[in-house]
């Protein structure tokens, strides 16, 4: 062989080479954006809105879970079997405090969500319903293990909330849900 056959296949054999590493990095690349794009729009994932702030203000979230805690309140919520075509479900909430006496005047407001899909939260405000008893609904798509968390604040007699800080209950519940397939 001439020395110029052998240098063209040298820079044959460098080009193909050069080609076939950098078809690894285009790969690579592919396969991170369509793992970035699939994770990106799973509702499995969310960001918790205002973690980064209660990180900041850890002293504060403490002192209010300390101060629900010390209201020796007791919240039991139940969610009915069955629901209207849609899902939608009946959700109750019966408040009672440390010397089983119901808790009246309560302003209750919960967020819910399946364990897993955070990022489609309901946001639930329930109502009186009896001495108390709140009530309100929420659509119940999925199978699973539910998440709900939320406060109950007591109002005044004049339908203001009392002091800040002050009768602010914490909920944070999860209850096992199914679906209703056909009167189960």
């Amino acid at each position: 062989m001439n020395t110029a056959s052998i240098q063209q296949n040298e820079k044959l054999a460098q080009f193909l080479w050069t080609g076939f590493v950098l078809s690894f990095f285009l790969i690579q690349a592919v396969i991170w954006t369509v793992a970035i794009s699939i994770t990106a729009n799973d509702a499995s994932h969310a960001v918790v809105a205002g973690y980064d702030q209660q990180a900041l203000n850890w002293d504060e979230v403490k002192a209010a879970q300390l101060a629900s805690t010390r209201l020796g309140w007791t919240a039991d919520l139940q969610v009915d079997r069955s629901g209207d075509i849609l899902g939608n479900r009946v959700i109750t909430l019966k408040l009672q405090s440390r010397q089983q006496q119901p808790i009246n005047n309560a302003t209750v407001t919960l967020v819910a969500h399946h364990r897993g899909q955070a990022a489609n939260k309901q946001h639930i405000e329930l109502g009186p319903i009896a001495s108390g008893v709140y009530s309100g609904t929420i659509r119940i798509d999925r199978d699973g293990i539910w998440k709900f968390t939320g406060t109950a604040k007591r109002t005044a007699a004049d339908g203001k909330t009392e002091q800040i800080g002050q009768d602010v209950f914490l909920i944070e519940q999860q209850l096992t849900l199914a679906l209703n397939r056909g009167g189960q």
